[in-house]
């Protein structure tokens, strides 16, 4: 945590940034569950998680006009830093930069979970609780596709 606050703090205070951050930065801890793809799943009940997130608010109002924010570079750049410490990115969020793993779906969820196991008992609950696919919908097949039966 210390190391991506660190590298946020550089990168918000470059003169060339592509973006206004017009927001905060939210910090969270957490003790570690036991449920596959939960942002704080561990096999390890002792570990603790820090969940750091970005809230930019738009639009922006700057002296009585309204300024629509590019959002998307920061994510990924957000994202970016993040992982190159290690952190999981959240997989059911918008953001996840699918374009930038070698696969697609299913498949990317494993890559970028670097997990091939817990995602596989993820699918399988959700088969088991869901067999119709009535808690589905297009966004999520897009992101997971090959979970439904």
């Amino acid at each position: 945590a210390r190391a991506v606050l660190r590298d946020l703090k550089l990168w918000f205070e470059r003169p060339d940034r592509p973006h206004e951050m017009n927001g905060m930065v939210e910090i969270r801890f957490a003790r570690a569950d036991d449920i596959p793809l939960s942002p704080v799943y561990s096999r390890n009940p002792e570990d603790v998680f820090v969940d750091i997130g970005l809230v930019q608010y738009i639009p922006f109002i700057n002296s009585g006009t309204t300024k629509w924010l590019p959002y998307e570079p920061m994510e990924r750049e957000f994202e970016r830093i993040c992982r190159k410490h290690g952190g999981r990115v959240h997989w059911a969020k918008e953001t996840v930069p699918f374009t930038e793993l070698e696969e697609t779906g299913l498949a990317a969820v494993k890559e970028m979970w670097g997990s091939e196991n817990e995602v596989d008992i993820w699918a399988r609950v959700v088969r088991e609780i869901d067999p119709k696919g009535m808690l589905w919908n297009q966004w999520l097949e897009d992101r997971v596709d090959g979970v439904r039966a």
